[in-house]
């Protein structure tokens, strides 16, 4: 009974992540305002491009990445893992928002935008890159 119970349960792991597909993605720049500079008398800050791995499903337009912040926190196993609900338009786009936060990649050359905007005081971040298939 334990064995069919875990070959069931592989299963459902199987299909469900079939097409979901790891990508490492690597900022090129990332720039904006922060606020610890004092924000309106700055120009703008240089932030350290990030390097991290998501998880992208362009087919259930599902996105979650370990190594960057933004969107649904989920705590596992002690790793934090980001995840978010998409949009796709007519171009092969496929955009995550939440109230903050904006993560747009392009299907075709797996190139991205992404963004932080809380306002209100708190940093102005945005960035662009390129993602891989792992």
């Amino acid at each position: 009974m334990k064995k069919i119970f875990l070959y069931f349960f592989l299963s459902l792991f199987v299909f469900n992540s079939a097409y979901t597909e790891v990508y490492y993605c690597n900022d090129g720049a990332r720039t904006g305002f922060n606020s610890k500079n004092k924000v309106y008398e700055e120009d703008s800050s240089y932030y350290k491009p990030k390097r991290f791995t998501a998880n992208i499903d362009f087919k259930k337009l599902e996105f979650s990445a370990k190594g960057i912040y933004g969107f649904v926190q989920v705590e596992h196993n002690g790793e934090t893992t980001f995840s978010a609900t998409c949009k796709k338009n007519g171009l092969e786009i496929m955009t995550c928002i939440d109230d903050t936060k904006l993560f747009s990649i392009s299907k075709s050359n797996l190139e991205y935008v992404r963004s932080t905007n809380m306002g209100g005081g708190d940093s102005i971040i945005i960035g662009y890159g390129k993602c891989e298939k792992f």
